[in-house]
């Protein structure tokens, strides 16, 4: 609590400096600070990048006016004025948005839809450069907080349980949460004889998470929810295959690269898996176009949407 107020207090006494306030979801956290800038003699521009979560409750969409509690129409009614600029990221979100209490922002010029990019500097810091797609070995990854409900690797050990991996390995890269160690412990102790092909790295850096990106030549998510996993844009600018189940992002990012969406169901993701392990190497290297991707890098988004105009001028370049 302190932490926050803290931040709240630094926004107000830098306000007069800050020409784009950068703020996350629709959250008491985000009026606040919003409130902050304003009070504060802030008079630039507030930029709200929605990543948009459930907001839901008992099947019901609490981002529509009549799904609303009293409180909830005073929050949202106060918040709505505030931010210059909203930003949603996935095409989904988008439409629901358009259908919502928020929907009047697309006329007004204010609500955009902006996809996550990717940023190939980071390949350069590191010294990472793109394998062809040909060139990629016979390794399938995932990428996450492994053991978080979010995430669901249980579903994902139960798919590898039954899988024949036959000549393939399998990496799960990321912290593990300690709840689920044991979990991963039965996984061994059952399938013993997969102990050197399913592989969890634990945490690892940034150079050795996009080494394993280029060589793999299949990414997979079985989350339960996801505002737009940004696993998955790393994946499809790295010419992964991917193989997620519909969360957010993964119907998106199929315009960059090829895959499958699939419901979060032991034999969809068997047989999705399965057939890939079964293809030949000539079936594998056309299964994704080997293009540069330039499309979607943040410089390209940026260039071309027009939430950026509004916020950066007309000009931006």
């Amino acid at each position: 609590c302190f932490t926050k107020i803290r931040k709240i207090w630094k926004i107000f006494r830098m306000a007069r400096k800050i020409d784009i306030l950068y703020l996350l979801s629709i959250t008491p956290d985000s009026m606040y600070k919003m409130l902050a800038y304003r009070l504060g003699g802030g008079r630039g521009k507030i930029y709200l990048k929605l990543d948009l979560g459930i907001y839901a409750k008992d099947g019901k969409d609490l981002l529509k006016w009549e799904n609303m509690s009293l409180f909830l129409k005073t929050v949202h009614f106060l918040f709505k004025p505030l931010p210059d600029v909203y930003t949603v990221e996935t095409k989904r979100s988008y439409e629901r948005l358009r259908n919502s209490y928020y929907g009047d922002l697309i006329e007004k010029g204010k609500l955009f839809r902006l996809p996550n990019g990717f940023d190939p500097e980071i390949l350069e810091e590191i010294g990472v450069t793109r394998r062809k797609v040909s060139e990629k070995e016979k390794v399938m990854i995932t990428v996450g907080r492994l053991g978080t409900h979010q995430k669901n690797t249980e579903l994902l050990l139960d798919v590898l349980a039954k899988v024949d991996l036959q000549d393939w390995k399998f990496y799960c890269i990321g912290p593990i949460e300690d709840s689920f160690k044991g979990e991963i412990e039965r996984f061994y102790s059952e399938h013993p004889e997969k102990r050197d092909s399913v592989i969890f790295t634990g945490m690892i850096s940034q150079k050795e998470k996009f080494e394993y990106y280029d060589k793999a030549r299949v990414f997979v998510l079985t989350s339960r929810h996801e505002g737009f996993a940004f696993a998955l844009v790393e994946a499809a600018y790295m010419k992964n295959y991917i193989v997620s189940t519909d969360v957010g992002g993964a119907e998106d990012v199929l315009d960059y690269t090829c895959g499958k969406i699939s419901p979060p169901l032991i034999n969809e993701f068997i047989s999705s898996l399965q057939g890939i392990i079964d293809m030949s190497i000539q079936e594998l290297n056309s299964s994704v176009l080997d293009n540069d991707r330039s499309c979607m890098t943040w410089d390209k988004i940026l260039l071309t949407n027009s939430s950026s105009k509004v916020l950066l001028g007309p000009n931006i370049v």
